[in-house]
């Protein structure tokens, strides 16, 4: 990092300073802070994203409707998040990150809530769950 404008060795201190060159230099770096929230939330939509990602739109009870990026989710066999999580209107107990800048969010770790016994399997009820869902995804909060 050329803290002067030209590139130099420099060595980090713990304090935070940079020695360059006999120089103290307070290093001007911002932090990105990230919270990790653990509410419930149910999931609105879900969108392939490449090969292996999805991008997921969930009604947090802490923080209204997020949307999240989780990688790789489609290919990982053994990760903490499977695909089947994340079908409309599943009720679920995350622990995500929050960045709070608009960005895609990512989820660290989630649970089923509550397991319903036959939405998914059955052929009405199932397309009744995605029209819903897509109506409540339609709602700005």
């Amino acid at each position: 990092m050329p803290v002067l404008g030209y590139n130099a060795h420099y060595i980090k201190d713990p304090y935070g300073f940079h020695n360059l060159k006999g120089l103290f230099v307070l290093s001007l770096c911002l932090d990105i802070f990230v919270m990790q929230v653990a509410t419930k939330g149910i999931v609105l939509t879900s969108i392939k994203y490449g090969d292996t990602s999805l991008i997921v739109r969930i009604f947090t009870f802490s923080d209204g409707i997020k949307s999240y990026l989780l990688r790789g989710v489609l290919a990982s066999k053994k990760g903490k998040l499977k695909s089947a999580y994340f079908q409309p209107l599943l009720q679920l107990d995350l622990i995500a990150s929050h960045k709070n800048k608009g960005t895609l969010e990512s989820i660290i770790e989630a649970k089923v809530n509550y397991h319903y016994q036959s939405l998914h399997t059955d052929i009405a009820k199932n397309a009744l769950t995605f029209f819903l869902a897509e109506m409540l995804s339609l709602i700005h909060i």
